[in-house]
């Protein structure tokens, strides 16, 4: 019923901006853009908790069977009572074979990094860990092995599913990632 926006973390609900303490919107001009390919996976994509590799093609957003993902996520969760609220240990990795993985510094950079990508994170979830929970989301840059770039928002959760939130794809092996709706690429069978 009007408008609306988005606060950081920290932000308190009820506490409207006044005269001495001010909301702050910061805007940024849109760059050039160029077509791209959004990555948000149709639902979650099933990781069994035994560390079984499932291999992702991001450009495809399906998982490929007996040919290599470009995206492989890998799951481990200790045996525990799903019933129960206590933390349990659980770990998880990425790897893009060929390529890899660079946390995003910066929500307002949309040109990826040509150099300085990890071919895998893991992630350790170890109970009485101040901040424990059951799922993990992170923002990275990725290479591909075949020289193409994306940007993604991906969430791992110890319940055994993998999903991408947000994330586009440049097909052409540009490393500008800045999307316009306008010129969204339908991904190919």
């Amino acid at each position: 019923n009007g408008p609306w926006f988005f606060m950081q973390q920290g932000f308190k609900p009820g506490v409207m901006p006044t005269k001495d303490q001010p909301a702050i919107y910061t805007l940024k001009k849109k760059g050039p853009t160029e077509p791209l390919i959004a990555l948000m996976t149709n639902g979650s994509v099933n990781v069994p908790p035994d560390g079984t590799t499932i291999e992702y093609n991001l450009e495809r957003r399906r998982v490929v069977k007996g040919q290599p993902g470009t995206f492989n996520v890998q799951l481990w969760v200790d045996a525990h009572d799903p019933k129960s609220t206590q933390p349990f240990h659980w770990k998880y990795r990425i790897t893009v074979p060929g390529g890899g993985l660079q946390p995003i510094q910066d929500e307002y950079n949309f040109s990826a990094p040509s150099s300085g990508y990890q071919e895998f994170i893991e992630n350790e979830v170890v109970p009485g860990v101040s901040g424990w929970n059951d799922s993990r989301e992170q923002k990275y840059f990725v290479k591909l092995a075949d020289g193409k770039y994306a940007r993604i928002r991906f969430e791992v959760r110890a319940l055994g599913d993998f999903f991408i939130e947000d994330g586009y794809l440049n097909p052409s092996g540009s490393q500008n990632l800045e999307f316009d709706p306008a010129k969204r690429i339908k991904p190919g069978p």
